[in-house]
């Protein structure tokens, strides 16, 4: 059976960053005015209890603003950050995709066949989201969480939630989060405590 309790995680993409036409990854590039307000735009209408954030300025300049504005604590946290490009991270993508010896392409459309170099796996990527997920349910058991991100995590989430299992990471294509973007997973856990169960309300 499962508990009448759960945890409701609206999960928030960064506005319009610095840095366009290049693969942010981790790179630390500043959140813009525009951005900054396309975010309060989107969370305008969202009242929880508690915030989780990247650490990369385009997602926590925002989240402490929020926080400080609706007096609710802010928590930074790496597990929320995006996907790490390693070599690749923060390259334009004309030069990434001139290069013919890079093998970003095949990456794009088989992400869990290749690591970028010095970067992160999918698998650990994976891994990282799952960990991060548990680790909200736990400490926010029957609350409303605002988490601040990334698309290639909003999109792991998703995928999460849908059941979807490597090697099958055709979703990192299929679906996109603009800018600002929201959506909500609401979690359960059954009354053993041993599964979790979701509802994505895009």
């Amino acid at each position: 059976m499962i508990s009448n309790k759960q945890t409701t995680i609206y999960f928030l993409r960064h506005g319009l960053p610095e840095g366009e036409s290049c693969l942010r990854g981790i790179t630390d590039f500043d959140i813009t005015e525009t951005g900054l307000t396309q975010m309060f735009s989107a969370a305008a209408h969202l009242n929880v209890d508690n915030i989780v954030s990247s650490p990369l300025k385009r997602c926590c300049r925002f989240a402490e603003l929020f926080g400080q504005q609706n007096n609710v604590p802010v928590t930074i946290d790496s597990k929320w950050q995006e996907f790490n490009f390693g070599d690749w991270d923060g390259v334009e993508f004309d030069r990434l995709f001139a290069n013919t010896e890079c093998s970003v392409l095949t990456f794009f459309e088989s992400p869990y066949s290749v690591t970028p170099p010095n970067g992160e796996s999918m698998v650990e990527f994976n891994s990282r989201i799952e960990r991060g997920l548990a680790e909200l349910v736990e400490l926010y058991n029957d609350k409303t969480v605002l988490c601040v991100s990334h698309a290639g995590v909003m999109k792991q989430v998703v995928a999460l939630a849908l059941g979807v299992s490597a090697p099958n990471a055709q979703h990192q294509q299929s679906l996109s989060f603009d800018y600002a973007s929201v959506f909500k997973l609401t979690i359960y856990k059954d009354l053993e405590k041993r599964k979790l169960f979701y509802t994505v309300s895009l």
